[in-house]
């Protein structure tokens, strides 16, 4: 299915260098998560610049993406923080505001949705010193980085009704989290509710979510339904007519289509409701261009997986359920884009996957990749760390097929 291996190959060999110059950065050698969500104490190491995480269900692999995304995004971006307590739906229910008080205002506007922070630790409880932690270490000590979210007093009044709290240290206005991050000098505290909630709604429409407006590096995390039709649109704008668009277009070749050009061309308010409008293919031999969105899951996938590696230049990616609308004869082809694509673009590749085909696919790339630059590891539930296998004992793995859910 698709490109030749040669051809493939040889498509995005770029001797090594990051297509948009610079110098390689270090990736991260090892991991370890203390006290968020599910993992009280875990360690992950072994790394490589692809890493593919398998195991059963509700074993943390969401969660250890959504930590890696914290820890290297918090300190530029505090969505990086909340946003998993928005896609997963973590919130107080309307019924709860009988309970715990009068319904919640804002400055800005009514009532909105307030997101329960609880969820983010290990255990589910907000007190006093409740904190977790996500350390990320490369070769050397000064490539490390850390994240540290801690609960504590608020200064001043809290977020909606005015309320106070008394424990053994005495009385103090509501609780917050103090975020502390590498390479900022002064930790960051967002105010909590008086029921332990966050209001995202009010940081994100005074633009005070966003810390820093450096390019240089990013993490982008593709949840399984893929990238936000709103992120794909910006993120493709940056990347038309640049050599990185040729990278986007070899991807969907990947699925046997003979695509020529894309193109973003937006559409009004009314009719721009469709997830994946406002997109064109144009293909070899015919002059009529077709959205994206009629070409089925697999395209929409490959589209945003180019696209999250362009994005992620010198960076990070993350990618859950990589393997998410994509026919297993893709598999092999889809991995050689991700791993070629990451090292011409000095990427670092974290993936999930419960196919047992995906891991096939995986195995089968590990001959010819680079010694050391593909790990594959496996979670489970309650274990303090993960069990690591080498490049060279993939294709064992796979063929004695390894459990994934």
């Amino acid at each position: 299915m698709g490109l030749s291996h040669a051809r493939f190959c040889g498509s995005i060999r770029s001797g090594g260098k990051s297509v948009l110059g610079g110098t390689r950065t270090t990736m991260m050698e090892s991991l370890e998560i203390h006290g968020y969500r599910c993992f009280e104490s875990f360690r992950m190491g072994g790394l490589g610049r692809v890493n593919l995480l398998v195991g059963k269900n509700n074993s943390g692999k969401t969660a250890l993406l959504e930590a890696v995304h914290a820890g290297t995004m918090a300190g530029r971006d505090l969505s990086a923080l909340w946003g998993p307590l928005i896609r997963r739906g973590e919130c107080f229910p309307d019924g709860d505001r009988g309970q715990s008080g009068p319904q919640l205002e804002y400055r800005n506007s009514g009532p909105r949705a307030e997101y329960d922070v609880s969820h983010l630790f290990y255990g589910r409880a907000v007190g006093r010193g409740t904190a977790f932690q996500v350390i990320l270490r490369g070769p050397e000590p000064v490539s490390e980085q850390n994240l540290a979210v801690e609960v504590t007093p608020q200064e001043g009044p809290p977020t909606g009704p005015v309320g106070t709290f008394t424990d053994e240290e005495g009385t103090y206005y509501g609780k917050a989290l103090r975020v502390a991050v590498t390479g900022r000098t002064e930790p960051i505290t967002l105010p909590l509710t008086v029921r332990g909630g966050l209001d995202p709604g009010e940081w994100i429409s005074e633009g005070r979510h966003v810390l820093s407006e450096r390019t240089d590096r990013y993490t982008t995390y593709i949840p399984p339904d893929s990238l936000s039709p709103s992120a794909i649109s910006s993120y493709w704008r940056s990347i038309a007519l640049t050599p990185e668009e040729d990278l986007v277009l070899l991807s969907l070749r990947i699925l046997a289509l003979d695509v020529d050009r894309v193109a973003f061309v937006g559409l009004s308010e009314p009719r721009g409701a469709s997830a994946r409008g406002g997109l064109l293919l144009r293909r070899k031999g015919s002059d009529r261009p077709v959205p994206i969105g009629s070409l089925g899951d697999g395209v929409w996938r490959m589209f945003g997986l180019s696209i999250g590696l362009v994005r992620s230049c010198r960076g990070i990616l993350l990618v859950d359920e990589i393997d998410s609308g994509l026919h297993y004869l893709a598999m092999h082809d889809m991995w050689w884009l991700v791993l070629r694509a990451a090292e011409r673009l000095d990427v670092q590749v974290f993936a999930t996957t419960h196919s047992l085909d995906c891991i096939r696919g995986l195995a089968e790339v590990c001959q010819d990749a680079p010694a050391g630059s593909i790990s594959l590891q496996r979670l489970e539930l309650g274990k303090p760390e993960a069990v690591t296998y080498p490049q060279e004992d993939i294709p064992t793995a796979a063929r004695q097929g390894i459990e994934t859910r």
